[in-house]
């Protein structure tokens, strides 16, 4: 993913995590690569609008099922793609 908006957003959220002691480096780092792929979803799957991602109920719930799914990740996976993704 390309977008410089997207990955300012993704630098900005590593050093929100790590600055308030959030996260270690180590789990801040997980943290961030679900969120990229979470956004790197909703472009592949066209949620977008006006070059923006569109974030919904329905968005999140076929990223979740997309993981289970097609991606075949266990529920402790899944879980912490959840939470890496709700915190955002």
């Amino acid at each position: 993913m390309a977008d410089h908006a997207t990955e300012r957003l993704l630098s900005d959220f590593a050093d929100h995590l790590l600055k308030n002691r959030l996260a270690d480096e180590r789990h801040g780092r997980f943290m961030v690569n679900w969120v990229r792929r979470f956004f790197e979803y909703l472009f592949s799957a066209g949620c977008v609008a006006n070059g923006r991602p569109v974030l919904t109920n329905a968005t999140f719930q076929n990223f979740i099922a997309h993981l289970a799914t097609r991606l075949h990740v266990a529920s402790s996976t899944q879980n912490q793609a959840f939470a890496s993704v709700l915190f955002l």
